[in-house]
């Protein structure tokens, strides 16, 4: 038996959150026995095999490392062999059988941690997401052989014009609006990107800090609480920035703080246009146990004339995934 049972067999303990005696308790055999098997001293036989699957739920492919998959999807090296071409190139059929189990693999486990935080707005959110992706993907295969795309809801014209692209990108502001936890202390800056997320908060004791007034009216609509940081009032955002703007942030102490860019790169990090919106929200974030970056891919690459944080000081979301450059400094989810 390879080493990997040993460690998958001590993960699934350590996730189920249970101590090795009430494990060992569950699944037959004393502690010290249990313990050889999760350090790899001792291999056990197929009855325990079979006990441990069922006790944690997983197939036998998975918790002997064969898999990434818990329900056990997976291609085997005859099969994948057996269907190649000449010059062991992979036939169409056999590459979209293993994209499909690689892809069922990875939602799985997607869903399954997802499910664990018992939160059904992240939930939806999460699968409209895959579900609006999917849509433009059959719509473009439709399209390409022809067929007739009357049955859609979405009518061509508007789908070229790249509604359903809007539409997912939406899931970005539902996504945030799902990471507002009732006991949070919230910054929202005044930005038209941030603005998205008051559409999808759900009622809450959560208490919102914004400098934007089309921001602070929309929380009042939904009957959350709400605080206005006073300032000077930018006519072309409505946001109020400037030193009497910096002294309100400061009297608070954010759990969350979800903040807007005009730019983001390596380099660079985080940037805007105005100085005065950059120093708002560079004071938020400062105050902030955790900051948020909503930014559509067509940020990536782009520089504002002001900073406001370094790559690696806040989390993004974004509709689709910057390049590796991104993602090997700043923790991105894309939505």
């Amino acid at each position: 038996m390879n080493a990997d049972f040993a460690r998958v067999l001590a993960l699934l303990r350590q996730e189920k959150g249970i101590s090795q005696r009430k494990a060992a308790a569950a699944l037959g055999v004393s502690q010290a026995l249990l313990s050889h098997y999760e350090n790899g001293i001792r291999e056990p036989g197929l009855r325990f095999v079979v006990r441990a699957c069922d006790y944690y739920g997983v197939s036998a492919d998975f918790i002997l490392g064969r898999t990434l998959s818990r329900e056990g999807s997976m291609l085997t090296s005859e099969e994948i062999l057996n269907a190649a071409e000449p010059g062991n190139v992979l036939q169409g059929s056999i590459l979209a059988t293993l994209q499909s189990k690689l892809l069922s693999g990875a939602v799985g486990v997607l869903f399954e941690l997802l499910g664990k935080l018992g939160d059904k707005a992240v939930i939806n959110a999460a699968s409209a997401y895959l579900g609006s992706a999917v849509y433009q993907l059959y719509r473009h295969l439709y399209r390409s052989s022809g067929a007739n795309e009357g049955y859609f809801a979405l009518d061509p014209h508007a789908c070229g014009l790249g509604l359903a692209d809007a539409d997912r990108k939406l899931a970005e502001a539902r996504y945030a609006a799902a990471l507002i936890e009732d006991d949070d202390v919230v910054f929202l800056d005044g930005g038209s990107t941030v603005m998205r997320m008051t559409e999808h908060l759900k009622p809450s004791n959560a208490l919102f800090v914004t400098n934007g007034m089309e921001c602070a009216f929309w929380l009042l609509e939904r009957d959350l609480r709400v605080y206005v940081a006073g300032g000077a009032l930018k006519r072309d955002t409505a946001s109020a920035a400037g030193a009497e703007t910096m002294d309100s942030l400061r009297r608070y102490n954010f759990t969350k703080a979800f903040l807007g860019a005009g730019g983001v790169t390596v380099r660079e990090g985080f940037t805007v246009a105005d100085p005065e919106d950059a120093a708002v929200k560079a004071l938020a974030a400062a105050r902030a146990r955790q900051t948020y970056m909503l930014v559509d891919s067509s940020k990536f690459g782009r520089i504002g004339a002001a900073s406001v944080l370094h790559i690696d000081e806040a989390s993004v979301i974004t509709d689709q995934a910057p390049g590796r450059e991104f993602q090997d400094y700043a923790e991105v989810t894309v939505v």
